[in-house]
């Protein structure tokens, strides 16, 4: 059997297996939000344009500290958001959060949700990032929201090309 011609095969190419981008966000070096408008900071890292986003994970490192009523998001540069913003001073260090791509088109506004069952068309554009764009960890300083004074975070993205 071990000389037979394969019958079937996948392809497994590069740009179409899943691949994964690391960002750390820590205010000891890129600092906390002392404005009072939101603040936008480049983590350093782009995703490539054409990409499907399945997956989200955001693991705590270390506990995240703040004076008051605070919020942590992270998006591409610009709307399309990779996680609204969410209360981070709570959160133990070593938890993650994790969410899927949603059962809606991707809109830019819509967060990722959390995983469930569901039936995606990917040539409707679902989860996609149509140009390259940098990614930011987003400090919201609006509505009485306070600067975060310590923490660390590292968004882990799950995406192939379509």
């Amino acid at each position: 059997l071990l000389l037979l011609p394969a019958l079937a095969f996948a392809d497994v190419s590069a740009p179409r297996a899943k691949q994964y981008l690391f960002a750390t966000f820590d205010v000891s070096v890129l600092g906390g939000n002392t404005a009072v408008t939101s603040r936008e900071i480049n983590l350093g890292v782009e995703l490539p344009a054409g990409v499907i986003v399945t997956d989200a994970y955001v693991y705590i490192n270390t506990q995240f500290a703040s004076s008051g009523d605070e919020s942590l998001a992270f998006q591409c540069a610009g709307t399309r958001a990779l996680m609204d913003y969410t209360p981070m001073k709570t959160v133990a260090v070593d938890r993650v959060f994790s969410a899927r791509l949603t059962a809606s088109t991707f809109t830019g506004a819509a967060p990722l949700i959390p995983p469930s069952p569901t039936t995606a068309d990917i040539s409707q554009g679902y989860g996609s990032v149509p140009t390259t764009c940098a990614v930011n960890a987003v400090i919201r300083g609006d509505g009485g929201q306070t600067a975060y004074t310590a923490g660390s975070a590292t968004l882990i993205l799950e995406y192939f090309k379509k």
